[in-house]
């Protein structure tokens, strides 16, 4: 626990050259501030994690049988593989890392091959926190880095985020293990309309929904339903509101309308 709390505030001491290299994959600078702030709240999260892991270690089970004593002992699963995306690439990383090493466990992180800088700093950030070496490894390559992990017989928990073709393909070569696996994958998201919305309220939620990190995320609104009545008149003033999006560059601070250079 101590150990990931040093780690977040390496993180937050290293905030402004952190979402500087996260902003290279597309985002707005204010966009990969506030994933920053995210991150070191998940290493603080899991560093409490931890100590509550360890309070329980040892706690006796009542049983109907005097004879019998049963007590819970919490152990690693073993060698964690971890595969994120390019869109969130350090917030990603946190939400897979942290957990893994509060349990105690080792991970092998690999980052997408299209935004591994600010992984790759984790690695050191970690190091320099305490993190021992060989507790947490990140190797930076393409498919197939990510398939001779998937199909590793000494990793003994997979967890990916990515498109499902690729998650497909993840489980498939994890089978020859039986390792467990986790598996976060697109969707497509839909909102509902109905004709008694308050206008301009539903089409701010809705630009929200399809256009945060410029729709590039798996809980994106890509599909709108929107009720008969309203749907002219409704579809009008969301066509405005989507020309009227400020483009600015990644390195520009930005607001929390603005979107960036994404493709």
């Amino acid at each position: 626990a101590l150990v990931l709390r040093r780690l977040a505030k390496l993180i937050l001491e290293n905030k402004s050259s952190l979402a500087h290299t996260e902003s290279h994959m597309g985002k707005p600078l204010s966009e990969a501030s506030w994933d920053i702030d995210d991150v070191a709240g998940c290493f603080e999260y899991f560093a409490a994690q931890a100590e509550k892991l360890d309070g329980a270690q040892g706690a006796q089970v009542e049983l109907p049988d005097d004879d019998y004593t049963a007590s819970i002992r919490y152990e690693p699963v073993g060698v964690v593989g971890a595969i994120t995306p390019w869109n969130y690439p350090l917030l990603m990383a946190s939400w897979k890392v942290a957990p893994a090493l509060a349990a105690g466990c080792s991970v092998v992180l690999k980052p997408s091959e299209l935004s591994p800088l600010t992984s790759m700093e984790l690695g050191r950030l970690a190091f320099e926190a305490g993190v021992p070496a060989g507790a947490l490894n990140v190797i930076v390559g393409g498919p197939s880095a990510g398939a001779a992990l998937s199909r590793h017989p000494h990793v003994r928990k997979l967890a990916f985020t990515g498109s499902v073709p690729t998650g497909v393909r993840v489980m498939a070569a994890a089978s020859t293990s039986v390792t467990n696996v986790t598996l976060e994958l697109g969707g497509k998201s839909p909102i509902i309309v109905f004709d008694d919305v308050h206008m301009d309220k539903a089409v701010e939620w809705v630009m929200f929904g399809a256009f945060w990190t410029n729709g590039q995320i798996c809980s994106a609104t890509s599909r709108l339903l929107v009720h008969e009545r309203i749907a002219d008149a409704f579809l009008e003033r969301l066509a405005h509101a989507a020309q009227a999006i400020p483009l600015v560059s990644p390195r520009e601070i930005g607001r929390e309308e603005d979107t960036g250079t994404l493709g």
